[in-house]
Formats: structure tokens, sequence, C-alpha cells
């Protein structure tokens, strides 16, 4: 029993990529049919069998045993794929694997941006040719990606952002991560302005002049009314000299003192 799989299997650009698995018969009747999944250094995961009721991700061709992989992430990337086949010859059960396929990109460059909140798992933002990055642009050319992040919130403050990138170069692939990037707010630049804060502000700063004129007129009237009624009571005042009675004068008055 030999089983026949591709050794390499490219990506489409949809994120899907279809693994064939063949095998010779040479008088075996068929039984079953497995994929599995091989992460780096794990033991490996079942993806699809054959007469399961459902298989994430995961399409198989009955007619042709054709596994069709969808949505395939960056850990998917790293991992490798192995058929198996299991027949019955002679009322004994024989199974056998194929040769593990590894996927990677056809000639192109794949972009991916994570975001690591803090004491979190990362999380992946936005990856070239996803239908829709929530809040990430991505734009590029021959040598630079540029990730715009939109909407940023304090919680997106607070994460870092990690950019990976996948090449394919003689048929292997390579992944390499970038430096974390931290968001901070430039010199010249501010967090977004509060309208209805600033409202509050102003109203506060009108009410306050308000007050400020209200005490200066107040103490102004205050001093005008105490300066005039001054005024007021010099003018209606007399002025008599007072003189020092003589030395003669004083015994004159207690002599007249004693005789009454």
């Amino acid at each position: 029993l030999k089983v026949i799989q591709p050794e390499v299997q490219h990506v489409n650009q949809d994120q899907t990529a279809s693994i064939s698995c063949e095998y010779d018969p040479h008088g075996s009747k068929f039984k079953d049919v497995r994929l599995y999944r091989i992460p780096q250094n794990a033991k490996g995961e079942l993806l699809c069998q054959n007469g399961l009721a459902s298989c994430k991700d995961v399409n198989l061709s009955s007619s042709k045993f054709v596994f069709t992989l969808q949505n395939i992430s960056p850990e998917a990337m790293r991992a490798t794929y192995q058929c198996e086949i299991t027949v019955e010859y002679n009322n004994m059960d024989y199974f056998k694997s194929g040769t593990n396929t590894t996927l990677f990109y056809d000639k192109f460059i794949q972009y991916l941006i994570y975001a690591l909140p803090f004491r979190n798992e990362k999380e992946m933002l936005c990856q070239k040719g996803q239908a829709s990055c929530k809040d990430v642009t991505l734009t590029l050319n021959s040598t630079m990606s540029v990730f715009t992040l939109q909407n940023i919130s304090p919680e997106t403050m607070r994460a870092t952002y990690q950019c990976e990138i996948i090449v394919e170069h003689n048929g292997v692939n390579y992944t390499k991560s970038g430096t974390n990037t931290t968001l901070i707010y430039g010199e010249k630049d501010c967090p977004p302005l509060d309208k209805s804060a600033l409202g509050r502000v102003l109203i506060g700063l009108l009410a306050l002049m308000f007050l400020y004129s209200c005490v200066i007129t107040c103490l102004y009237a205050r001093l005008t009314v105490t300066v005039w009624k001054n005024t007021k009571a010099c003018e209606n005042s007399t002025y008599v000299i007072m003189n020092r009675p003589t030395h003669k004068r004083q015994h004159e008055d207690i002599y007249q003192m004693m005789q009454s």
C-alpha cells in the first residue's frame, strides 16, 4: 500500500490550499481516510476524517480524496499535514501515511500584524488578503507595508504591536517578526479633545469673569459712597477757634464760684 500526497502545496490568494491524498489499492477495499495537522514540536491533530459530520475549516472531496484547507492562519502555515488511509485486504485492516505536506505562499509575501495586550495572548489584527481588517488599513508597495490603526482607544494604547512577514525562497518558507511597537502621543500631538469638557471649561471661565466683575463693581460703588459721605460731612461743619484761657481768668472763675 502506497499513499501519495504532495510534499509542498501552494496557498491561494483567498487563504485556501488543497491537499490531495491518493493510493494504489492493489485489490484492497477502501475503508477510511484522514488528514492530520502536525505542529512544530507537538503531536499530530486530527483535522478531518471521511464520514465525519463536520470538519472545521476543511472540506473533503470523497471522489478524489482532496482536503481543502480554509482560513489558513500563520500557525497553520508553520505546521505540516499528513494524509492517512485505511484499507481492508484479506479481512484485515491496513493503514498507511503519506509524506508530510508543507504549505507555502506562491511567490508573494505575507504581511501580518498582531496586538499584544498587557498580560494576554497576542491577537491578529490584520493579514494580507483578508477581506476586512477591523480598524486597520494595510498599504503595500514593493518593499514596505504600512498598517494604519484607526479609532485608537485607551486599551489599544496600553498594548504593543508586532509585524510578522512570511517569505518563500527556493520552495522554503521563512517567517520573521519585528520588534514590538508601542504607541505614544507625539510632541505635537495630543489626545482627542472632549468637546463637552471644553464647553464646561468655557462656561466656568465665563462664570468666574462675571463674578469678578460683580465684585469689582460692588467694591467701587461702596468706595464711591464712602467718599461722598465724607465730603458731605466736611461741607456742613463749622470751624471754631478754641483759645486757651489765661491764668488770670482761671482765678476769677474760682473766686466767683466761692462767692456763690
